[in-house]
């Protein structure tokens, strides 16, 4: 036995089963982890979590506008959302030096694809999709978003 044991808890609203079109919709909860903060892809969108300490982690900032997410991805100083829904997206984030994201660019999906995955390979995302198989996106195919 492992022995594993709870050090800490983060009650979140939007993760997990909700109400939606699958009734009930499941929305899963894709973690990426960088230094203290813990980014966080689940049914309400981008998730920020302070982890310093594990015994009380916080919420920092739900950023609602890539909801759903479905699955995160951080290289360097860049952390990449893949939003599901009627207007499937990879919403692209530079995080400051407190590791909080600001969106800088956004890459929709043609419609009727319905993404699975993301991943980074260098500094293209590489997309899985149900249907289609996977599909590589420069940074050049980006459309920019200016930080508020």
């Amino acid at each position: 036995p492992l022995g594993l044991r709870t050090l800490g808890q983060l009650g979140l609203k939007d993760a997990g089963f909700t109400t939606g079109g699958f009734k009930p919709a499941h929305f899963p909860l894709v973690a990426a982890w960088r230094g203290d903060r813990v980014y966080l892809a689940d049914g309400g969108g981008l998730g920020v979590i302070d982890a310093a300490d594990p015994r009380q982690p916080r919420l920092l900032v739900r950023d609602r506008w890539p909801q759903p997410a479905i699955d995160v991805t951080v290289s360097g100083e860049e952390l990449d959302v893949l939003r599901a829904g009627s207007q499937p997206a990879v919403v692209r984030y530079r995080l400051d030096g407190s590791g909080l994201p600001a969106p800088i660019g956004i890459w929709t999906l043609p419609a009727g694809h319905h993404p699975a995955a993301i991943a980074r390979s260098g500094v293209n995302v590489l997309i899985t999709q149900h249907e289609r198989g996977w599909q590589t996106v420069p940074p050049t195919d980006f459309s920019p978003l200016s930080a508020n």
